[in-house]
């Protein structure tokens, strides 16, 4: 089983420069140490080991359109007192009321990540998120990982990617037979054999968590937070299924601070809005799972993914602050089953992305 490890992140503020942002842009940032951070946490004692930077956007909304450039951080995640990654965060306004596309769970089907990209491109939202498991069970691990990458869409680690960037046996995955356990090692070998050097480096750097967050000087409304998990929180490989106690998600979200929290894994979408009590006063928080792009599990073989909107003045004490919406999306199912079936991989993937399950 994949190891649930402890990280803490500490934001690091910066000035930057024009000159700094257009060297970020370009991809000329000294991926070994990125602003000297490892002298810096050096000088406090702290071991320093920097195996990966990734650039991604931390979005904050508010009354304002305008996008700004100049107000940036660094989150430094570690792991046993070593820098497991940098995530370079480029601070800009959205809109008031933004609409974000949110997307999860590819799983290397490139035929079902074309058809949901074009149509976030027709919706034409204010942002796009990943939430992870780009990779396994379909023949298309790198295309995907590379469109991804290339289009510049901030996203998170899934388990799978995780178990692949690490060149591990081991997707962090809860099979239920020993059949389920046996396709799924052959899944995973044969995606550690087929991905390049640069899908896995990508994959590695992913970050564990995004955020959105709108800051209390912005609305009257106060602080609102939107946090992006895989898995939860706690684990990126936690099954948090519908059926989950609204009572357990109420302090899963209340120990992370946030007001909505979007997440995948199960490849069963839902949302939850949740009351609860403060000073006799009815609050929400909202849980929404977002289904799955490449390998849906609810009996629905189109790609699935959640167009979200928030209100200007969105407050944890209206339910209807956030509106959800479940997106299907048709794609040619048939072209992907049969890539499978022409694959190494079982065939019983195919037949998973014909019935959805």
């Amino acid at each position: 089983m994949m190891r649930n490890r402890r990280l803490l992140q500490i934001e690091v503020l910066l000035d930057l420069t024009h000159a700094d942002l257009t060297a970020a842009a370009a991809d000329e940032i000294d991926h070994s140490d990125p602003y000297g951070m490892r002298q810096r946490f050096e000088d406090r004692g702290q071991p320093v080991h920097i195996t990966a930077f990734e650039r991604s956007p931390m979005l904050h909304f508010g009354r304002s359109t305008t996008v700004t450039d100049f107000c940036h951080h660094l989150v430094v995640t570690l792991r046993s007192n070593n820098i497991e990654c940098y995530r370079y965060n480029s601070h800009r306004t959205l809109p008031g009321m933004p609409t974000i596309a949110f997307f999860s769970d590819i799983h290397a089907n490139l035929p079902a990540l074309e058809a949901v990209l074009d149509d976030i491109e027709r919706r034409v939202p204010d942002a796009r998120f990943c939430l992870g498991d780009l990779v396994g069970y379909a023949p298309w691990p790198n295309e995907v990982a590379t469109i991804i990458h290339q289009a510049g869409i901030p996203t998170i680690a899934g388990n799978y990617d995780e178990g692949v960037g690490l060149n591990s046996p081991d997707c962090g995955c809860a099979y239920k037979t020993p059949e389920d356990e046996a396709r799924g090692a052959e899944s995973i070998a044969l995606t550690n054999e087929i991905v390049t050097e640069e899908t896995r480096n990508y994959l590695r750097s992913l970050a564990r968590h995004l955020e959105i967050v709108r800051q209390a000087p912005r609305s009257s409304a106060g602080r609102f937070r939107i946090l992006m998990v895989h898995g939860s929180p706690r684990k990126v490989n936690q099954y948090l299924f519908e059926d989950f106690p609204d009572r357990s998600l109420l302090r899963m979200m209340s120990d992370e601070q946030a007001d909505v929290m979007l997440f995948g894994h199960t490849h069963k979408p839902y949302h939850k809005a949740i009351p609860y009590e403060v000073d006799g006063e009815t609050r929400f928080k909202h849980a929404i799972n977002i289904g799955s792009v490449g390998k849906p599990k609810d009996g629905d073989p189109r790609a699935c993914y959640v167009m979200l909107q928030v209100d200007e003045d969105a407050a944890s004490t209206r339910s209807d602050s956030v509106r959800v919406e479940f997106v299907r999306v048709d794609y040619d199912v048939e072209k992907a089953a049969r890539a499978v079936e022409s694959s190494p991989l079982p065939n019983e993937f195919a037949d998973m992305l014909r019935k959805a399950y």
